[in-house]
């Protein structure tokens, strides 16, 4: 397996629901929207995992939250560094700004 940074993960985080974007230089690979909270706190975690195992490449997810990231979402518990990176996943979160989605965000290389 190479372990190679070469797809763009992005996580879009509401109250409501969130969203998944991966793209493979500009080419969209795959795009999910979750709604509400899942049940167990890894599987977003466990989902991010699976796609890094798929393409053989340590994902690099660049997250954007409007609010403080639920434990819910397996992306952290209540006063735990956040986020919990592993050798398949590198998490980078970033705040949006108040008026409008920022439109990128990119992982250290």
């Amino acid at each position: 397996m190479r372990w190679e940074k070469d797809w763009e993960t992005r996580l879009d985080i509401t109250p409501q629901s969130v969203r998944l974007m991966v793209t493979d230089q500009g080419q969209m690979v795959l795009q999910a929207r979750f709604c509400g909270r899942p049940v167990h706190p890894r599987a977003l975690p466990l989902i991010l995992e699976g796609l890094a195992l798929w393409e053989g490449k340590r994902l690099c997810v660049v997250t954007f939250a409007e609010r403080a990231v639920h434990p819910t979402l397996g992306l952290g518990e209540d006063g735990d560094t956040w986020p919990p990176e592993n050798r398949l996943v590198e998490y980078m979160l970033v705040e949006p700004p108040l008026h409008g989605r920022p439109s990128s965000g990119r992982c250290s290389p």
